[in-house]
């Protein structure tokens, strides 16, 4: 066993999961198949590589972690697996999209997001169209409309005609998605 603090550290989280373990029934198969002293080993070898990348032993999950024990074909491979986990970089922050002008960039007149959009039909009229949750449309004072590019945030000026073909195209996916074809 290690030195000291570290020899603490290990009966520390040793003893956390053998107590897991033992709650599951899992300890007495795993004992009997690794051995305990291989656990041990798994506990310190774990606690030196969170002390490497500067881990705090305090934010890993050892119960959870060492349920996986039990499946796993050695303590070698179940370290190997924790540590590969350790070392896999933490999924990048949520990308926030920068927020909409409040005026039309044409007329400088307030835009609004909007529900429906005025849609040309084939009978020469002109109807209100609703937009899917997918789709963000905004409005200004004269009627410019602008949809929101969801990936990059950037207001694009988009016609009726070109909105009619987009609204219908996503009305159909939605279609088929439903119908699951």
């Amino acid at each position: 066993m290690a030195e000291g603090r570290g020899k603490e550290l290990v009966e520390k989280y040793y003893e956390k999961v053998r107590d897991h373990l033992r709650k599951l029934g899992l300890w007495k198969p795993i004992e009997e198949r690794l051995g305990a002293e291989a656990v041990v080993d798994a506990v310190r070898e774990l606690l030196n590589a969170m002390k490497r990348v500067g881990m705090s032993p305090e934010m890993f999950e050892w119960e959870r972690a060492f349920e996986k024990l039990a499946e796993a074909p050695s303590v070698r491979d179940f370290v190997k697996k924790v540590l590969e986990a350790l070392r896999r970089p933490p999924p990048p922050p949520p990308k926030l999209l920068p927020p909409v002008p409040e005026t039309c960039p044409i007329d400088g007149t307030r835009l609004a997001k909007v529900d429906q959009v005025p849609i040309p039909s084939p009978d020469g009229t002109i109807k209100p169209v609703s937009v899917p949750a997918t789709i963000e449309i905004y409005k200004c004072e004269y009627g410019h409309l602008f949809e929101r590019d969801l990936t990059t945030g950037i207001l694009i000026e988009r016609t009726s005609a070109y909105l009619a073909q987009k609204l219908y195209k996503e009305w159909v996916r939605e279609e088929r998605a439903v119908r699951g074809s």
